[in-house]
Protein backbone atom coordinates (compact mmCIF):
# COMPACT_ATOMS: atom_id res chain seq x y z
CA UNK A 1 0.00 0.00 0.00
CA UNK A 2 1.59 3.34 -0.99
CA UNK A 3 1.58 6.56 1.43
CA UNK A 4 -1.59 7.97 -0.64
CA UNK A 5 -3.48 4.70 0.11
CA UNK A 6 -2.27 4.42 3.79
CA UNK A 7 -3.54 8.13 4.32
CA UNK A 8 -6.74 7.50 2.41
CA UNK A 9 -7.43 4.33 4.49
CA UNK A 10 -6.57 6.75 7.87
CA UNK A 11 -9.23 9.00 6.92
CA UNK A 12 -12.05 6.91 5.80
CA UNK A 13 -11.65 4.89 9.09
CA UNK A 14 -11.73 8.53 11.44
CA UNK A 15 -14.78 9.25 9.27
CA UNK A 16 -16.14 6.33 10.13
CA UNK A 17 -15.32 6.37 14.08
CA UNK A 18 -16.12 10.17 14.14
CA UNK A 19 -20.06 8.65 13.13
CA UNK A 20 -19.99 5.95 15.46
CA UNK A 21 -21.86 7.24 18.37
CA UNK A 22 -19.65 6.78 21.97
CA UNK A 23 -20.82 3.65 23.70
CA UNK A 24 -22.50 2.40 20.10
CA UNK A 25 -21.49 -0.86 18.30
CA UNK A 26 -20.72 -0.47 15.16
CA UNK A 27 -22.63 -1.26 12.12
CA UNK A 28 -22.54 -4.09 9.40
CA UNK A 29 -21.87 -2.55 6.02
CA UNK A 30 -24.81 -3.95 4.70
CA UNK A 31 -26.87 -1.80 7.53
CA UNK A 32 -25.30 1.31 5.97
CA UNK A 33 -26.02 0.21 2.57
CA UNK A 34 -29.90 0.15 3.67
CA UNK A 35 -30.13 3.11 5.30
CA UNK A 36 -28.54 4.95 2.59
CA UNK A 37 -30.59 3.25 -0.28
CA UNK A 38 -34.03 3.78 1.63
CA UNK A 39 -33.85 7.28 1.68
CA UNK A 40 -32.38 7.68 -2.19
CA UNK A 41 -35.74 5.26 -2.96
CA UNK A 42 -38.02 8.08 -1.29
CA UNK A 43 -37.38 10.05 -4.01
CA UNK A 44 -37.57 8.46 -6.83
CA UNK A 45 -34.40 6.72 -7.08
CA UNK A 46 -33.60 3.22 -7.57
CA UNK A 47 -30.59 0.45 -7.62
CA UNK A 48 -30.80 1.64 -11.73
CA UNK A 49 -29.24 5.10 -10.89
CA UNK A 50 -26.63 3.35 -8.45
CA UNK A 51 -24.06 4.08 -11.45
CA UNK A 52 -24.97 7.58 -12.25
CA UNK A 53 -25.34 8.89 -8.45
CA UNK A 54 -21.60 7.79 -8.06
CA UNK A 55 -20.76 10.30 -11.57
CA UNK A 56 -22.79 12.66 -9.57
CA UNK A 57 -20.64 12.62 -6.42
CA UNK A 58 -18.05 13.36 -9.27
CA UNK A 59 -19.15 16.53 -10.53
CA UNK A 60 -17.11 19.46 -9.60
CA UNK A 61 -19.23 21.82 -7.28
CA UNK A 62 -20.32 24.50 -9.40
CA UNK A 63 -20.87 22.53 -12.43
CA UNK A 64 -23.50 21.01 -9.62
CA UNK A 65 -24.68 24.49 -8.85
CA UNK A 66 -25.23 25.19 -12.25
CA UNK A 67 -28.15 22.05 -12.58
CA UNK A 68 -29.31 22.97 -8.83
CA UNK A 69 -30.49 26.54 -10.26
CA UNK A 70 -31.40 25.53 -13.59
CA UNK A 71 -33.54 22.11 -12.20
CA UNK A 72 -34.66 24.71 -9.69
CA UNK A 73 -35.76 27.05 -12.66
CA UNK A 74 -37.64 24.37 -14.16
CA UNK A 75 -39.63 23.14 -10.95
CA UNK A 76 -43.00 24.77 -9.69
CA UNK A 77 -42.96 22.08 -6.49
CA UNK A 78 -39.04 21.68 -5.32
CA UNK A 79 -38.62 21.80 -1.32
CA UNK A 80 -35.35 20.13 -0.90
CA UNK A 81 -32.15 18.86 -2.83
CA UNK A 82 -33.98 15.18 -3.11
CA UNK A 83 -36.30 16.41 -5.06
CA UNK A 84 -33.55 17.92 -7.95
CA UNK A 85 -31.82 14.54 -7.51
CA UNK A 86 -34.06 12.33 -10.07
CA UNK A 87 -34.20 14.99 -12.60
CA UNK A 88 -30.94 15.79 -12.09
CA UNK A 89 -29.46 12.69 -13.20
CA UNK A 90 -32.38 12.06 -15.68
CA UNK A 91 -31.00 15.06 -17.66
CA UNK A 92 -27.60 13.43 -18.02
CA UNK A 93 -27.94 9.99 -16.95
CA UNK A 94 -25.44 8.90 -19.67
CA UNK A 95 -22.83 10.96 -19.17
CA UNK A 96 -23.14 10.42 -15.13
CA UNK A 97 -23.45 6.90 -15.92
CA UNK A 98 -19.68 6.57 -17.52
CA UNK A 99 -18.52 9.08 -14.76
CA UNK A 100 -19.79 6.47 -12.14
CA UNK A 101 -19.03 3.51 -13.80
CA UNK A 102 -15.20 5.04 -14.23
CA UNK A 103 -14.98 5.94 -10.38
CA UNK A 104 -15.94 2.83 -9.48
CA UNK A 105 -13.58 0.86 -11.37
CA UNK A 106 -11.13 3.33 -10.06
CA UNK A 107 -12.02 2.82 -6.42
CA UNK A 108 -12.13 -0.74 -7.06
CA UNK A 109 -8.88 -1.54 -8.90
CA UNK A 110 -7.22 0.66 -6.32
CA UNK A 111 -8.49 -1.89 -3.25
CA UNK A 112 -7.29 -4.57 -5.28
CA UNK A 113 -4.43 -3.14 -5.98
CA UNK A 114 -3.52 -2.39 -2.57
CA UNK A 115 -4.48 -6.42 -1.47
CA UNK A 116 -2.70 -7.51 -4.35
CA UNK A 117 0.92 -5.40 -3.20
CA UNK A 118 0.02 -6.78 0.53
CA UNK A 119 -0.19 -10.48 -0.90
CA UNK A 120 3.25 -9.50 -2.70
CA UNK A 121 4.99 -8.55 0.49
CA UNK A 122 4.86 -11.76 2.25
CA UNK A 123 7.22 -14.14 2.49
CA UNK A 124 7.65 -16.51 -0.26
CA UNK A 125 6.76 -19.47 1.95
CA UNK A 126 3.25 -18.08 1.99
CA UNK A 127 2.58 -17.47 -1.91
CA UNK A 128 4.20 -21.30 -2.88
CA UNK A 129 2.13 -24.06 -2.85
CA UNK A 130 -1.66 -24.16 -4.56
CA UNK A 131 -3.07 -20.91 -3.84
CA UNK A 132 -4.16 -20.46 -7.60
CA UNK A 133 -6.22 -23.57 -6.83
CA UNK A 134 -7.99 -21.31 -4.19
CA UNK A 135 -11.39 -19.29 -4.80
CA UNK A 136 -10.73 -15.98 -6.44
CA UNK A 137 -10.68 -13.38 -3.66
CA UNK A 138 -13.32 -11.13 -3.43
CA UNK A 139 -11.31 -7.94 -4.54
CA UNK A 140 -10.85 -9.89 -7.73
CA UNK A 141 -14.30 -10.48 -8.25
CA UNK A 142 -15.72 -6.96 -7.59
CA UNK A 143 -12.43 -5.48 -10.37
CA UNK A 144 -13.14 -8.73 -12.80
CA UNK A 145 -17.30 -7.08 -12.66
CA UNK A 146 -16.45 -3.81 -13.46
CA UNK A 147 -13.48 -4.34 -15.89
CA UNK A 148 -16.20 -7.27 -17.38
CA UNK A 149 -18.48 -4.13 -17.69
CA UNK A 150 -15.72 -1.70 -18.81
CA UNK A 151 -15.52 -3.38 -21.92
CA UNK A 152 -18.30 -5.00 -22.45
CA UNK A 153 -17.10 -8.98 -22.28
CA UNK A 154 -18.51 -12.04 -20.31
CA UNK A 155 -16.33 -13.28 -17.13
CA UNK A 156 -16.30 -16.90 -17.16
CA UNK A 157 -17.86 -18.65 -14.24
CA UNK A 158 -16.37 -20.74 -11.37
CA UNK A 159 -12.86 -19.15 -11.70
CA UNK A 160 -10.28 -19.89 -9.32
CA UNK A 161 -7.64 -17.25 -7.80
CA UNK A 162 -4.91 -18.44 -10.60
CA UNK A 163 -7.25 -18.15 -12.86
CA UNK A 164 -8.98 -14.48 -12.36
CA UNK A 165 -4.95 -13.46 -11.97
CA UNK A 166 -5.05 -14.70 -15.43
CA UNK A 167 -8.06 -13.00 -16.65
CA UNK A 168 -7.34 -9.74 -14.92
CA UNK A 169 -3.91 -9.46 -16.24
CA UNK A 170 -4.93 -10.33 -19.60
CA UNK A 171 -7.55 -7.99 -19.71
CA UNK A 172 -5.73 -5.08 -18.91
CA UNK A 173 -7.04 -4.79 -15.47
CA UNK A 174 -3.65 -5.37 -13.83
CA UNK A 175 -1.08 -4.55 -17.19
CA UNK A 176 -2.19 -1.33 -17.57
CA UNK A 177 -2.08 0.50 -13.73
CA UNK A 178 1.08 -1.60 -12.04
CA UNK A 179 2.00 0.21 -9.11
CA UNK A 180 5.13 2.84 -10.21
CA UNK A 181 8.06 2.20 -8.76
Amino acid sequence: MDKSELEEERHRAAAQRSQTPEGAYERHRNWHVSSLGADLLEYGLTGFDADAMMGLRCVPVTQFHDWVDKAISQSDDVTCIGDLLKPIIDQRREDLEALGQQASWERRRRLYHADLAHWRAQPDSLKEGRWRERPMTPGQRALMQVTATALGVAIPPNLTRGAASDWLDGHGANLSYRPER
